[in-house]
């Protein structure tokens, strides 16, 4: 079979380029914290957090809009901040306002690019094939589902649904419904990272342990099934 190629086009050259950018921003990020890394405790934290909840809570928003668009730091460092910096219901409704903004500038990007987008996903990630055979005919259990697995970039995922024509609306509600128990659980543990012993951090430690052996016995489950239908 001919293998398919991506067009060259000023779109998908835009795209390389702001991930470029977008790289070197992280790099620059990650450069200040190795510099300042003696810095980098719960109170070096809040010492460089602006003093105000509500210029705080745009800084996070920042954040989770550089993470949108960049595989280099794992949203769950974000989700574990809010937590630090926010009292438990804030930092919940922080984390599903970041990640509305961390699943929608990706997707975005995909639907304007359209199939070359897919395409360049496909080719740059060979893993995201998988996401062809698990789409089902509902958009929300198919997002639902790749997210709660989380076994792809979220960008990538992201990309590759706005270029494939997922309905944004299930699209969103999928996403941030398999997204949800991370949100709730990073940030109890960042409210208790000095106390490791804590019911509570051990809880949501342990539920966060529970999500990943349920979701990769559900992803082997599914793969073999499929398996055995196509054979």
């Amino acid at each position: 079979m001919e293998k398919k190629t991506i067009p060259k086009d000023n779109s998908l050259k835009w795209m390389n380029k702001g991930k470029v950018f977008l790289v070197i921003i992280w790099g620059i990020i990650i450069l200040i914290f190795l510099i300042k890394r003696k810095d980098i405790t719960i109170d070096g934290i809040l010492n460089y957090t602006p003093q105000s909840p509500i210029l705080a809570a745009f800084m996070m928003i920042g954040l989770f809009a550089l993470k949108s668009l960049s595989i280099v730091i794992y949203s769950g460092i974000l989700y574990v901040i809010d937590g630090i910096l926010f009292p438990l219901p804030v930092a919940i409704l922080m984390n599903i306002c970041g990640s509305i903004v961390m699943v929608t500038l990706p997707y975005v990007i995909g639907k304007k690019v359209g199939a070359r987008a897919a395409v360049y996903v496909v080719e740059k990630y060979p893993k995201a094939k998988s996401l062809n055979k698990l789409r089902s005919e509902n958009d929300f259990i198919f997002t639902f589902f790749v997210r709660i697995i989380g076994r792809l970039p979220s960008d990538i995922v992201s990309m590759y649904m706005g270029a494939v024509g997922v309905k944004y609306q299930k699209y969103l509600s999928g996403s941030i419904l398999g997204m949800l128990p991370h949100m709730i659980t990073f940030p109890v543990m960042g409210m208790n990272i000095t106390n490791p012993r804590s019911r509570e951090f051990i809880v949501s430690l342990c539920v966060e342990i529970i999500i990943m052996i349920g979701t990769t016995t559900a992803y082997a489950l599914n793969k073999r099934n499929r398996k055995r239908k196509y054979s």
